[in-house]
């Protein structure tokens, strides 16, 4: 799992699990008041070794 920020090519952050049943990636920017702090995220899955017939599940989660 890894996650790119800005385009495919900017800088990204990876998952270390390896093909374990569960992956997470963190990213994180800062926020100025009064701006736009928007920014475009690519998510990138590959399988590791999996039935690529079976269900998959991909969340996002957002600032609560």
């Amino acid at each position: 799992l890894t996650v790119h920020k800005g385009s495919c090519s900017g800088s990204s952050q990876s998952s270390s699990a390896s093909g374990s049943s569960s992956d997470s990636v963190t990213f994180s920017w800062g926020d100025s008041w009064g701006s736009g702090d928007e920014e475009w995220m690519y998510i990138q899955v590959k399988t590791y070794s999996a039935n690529v017939c079976s269900s998959y599940t991909l969340s996002v989660q957002g600032d609560p």
